[in-house]
């Protein structure tokens, strides 16, 4: 159950590589929400996880290696969002460009209904 084919710490390794390139990779298509994704992408999604799959585990079939890569991913994931906002250029560099001056931060661009303010305008129902 816990024989590693593969050390455990280049598990970790191939992990924290393969999330590298997939951010990388999302970046380079310019994906950054759900909302802008198609059911397409989602089927990309599937696909890339199963083609990297042995990227990150290589020869280990096993439910610790498994569960060491899991793991791996999700630390990697919490220290990118704990650091995301917090270091100047990460959200960049993460996600593309911040939110656009004037908007609120992540709320996106104000409807046509808006004010500049967040009032509805004069006018509008």
């Amino acid at each position: 159950m816990f024989d590693f084919g593969t050390d455990w710490w280049e598990i970790i390794i191939r992990t924290v590589v393969v999330y590298g390139a997939l951010i990388a990779g999302f970046r380079l298509t310019g994906k950054r929400q759900i909302g802008q994704m198609s059911p397409f992408d989602l089927v990309v999604i599937l696909l890339i996880a199963n083609a990297v799959q042995n990227a990150m585990v290589g020869p280990d079939n096993s439910l610790g290696g498994g569960l060491i890569s899991a793991g791996a991913l999700l630390v990697v994931n919490q220290v990118v969002v704990r650091y995301r906002d917090r270091l100047p250029g990460m959200q960049r560099l993460v996600e593309g460009h911040g939110p656009h001056r004037g908007w609120q931060a992540g709320n996106g661009p104000p409807s046509p209904r808006e004010h500049r303010h967040g009032r509805p305008a004069a006018g509008v129902p």
